[in-house]
């Protein structure tokens, strides 16, 4: 059935089933819909005909690329490099850097691994931000603890005028 141009079947679903056969990929379409599609795509890993998954040889995926690893401690990387992921969202959170900024700043990381760090960040944000609440307790502690240090004394009689 046509409905303005459009093809219609009987149910109201706008598919393939009436077009006609111009191109390839709409004839393995058709072809796999109907259970009759070569032994080839059939032996395909995920190929099954009662479901609308088909294997189009000619169509390209998309492969997923993981840009952080964690280590044996659990500290998240970026991977190819020796930049944490900590370091990434502290830039971002002490600056306001956007990603192109800290892209700018670190010429050594891609952009696509500075949204991934990010991306990470905010997907552990909670853990993120106990640890970062966590080292700055710790650095103000240490700061506290060496205010009299012999170093601080030794500087502080070579700042003396004699």
């Amino acid at each position: 059935m046509r409905v303005l141009g459009k093809h219609v079947n009987s149910q109201g679903f706008r598919g393939f089933e009436s077009l006609p056969l111009r191109h390839p990929l709409l004839y393995e379409l058709r072809l796999a819909r109907l259970g009759r599609l070569g032994t080839d795509a059939a032996s395909k890993p995920g190929f099954d005909t009662g479901y609308s998954s088909f294997y189009f040889p000619g169509m390209l995926t998309a492969e997923p690329v993981a840009h952080i690893y964690r280590d044996a401690a659990g500290i998240a990387w970026i991977d190819r490099t020796r930049v944490k992921v900590m370091q990434v969202a502290l830039d971002h959170l002490s600056y306001g850097w956007s990603a192109e900024e800290m892209r700018r700043q670190h010429p050594a990381l891609s952009l696509a691994q500075i949204h991934a760090a990010l991306g990470y960040y905010y997907d552990h944000q909670v853990a993120f931000d106990q640890q970062i609440a966590k080292d700055l307790t710790e650095a103000e502690r240490l700061a506290g603890s060496t205010t009299d240090s012999p170093l601080r004394r030794r500087l502080r009689l070579l700042q003396r005028p004699a």
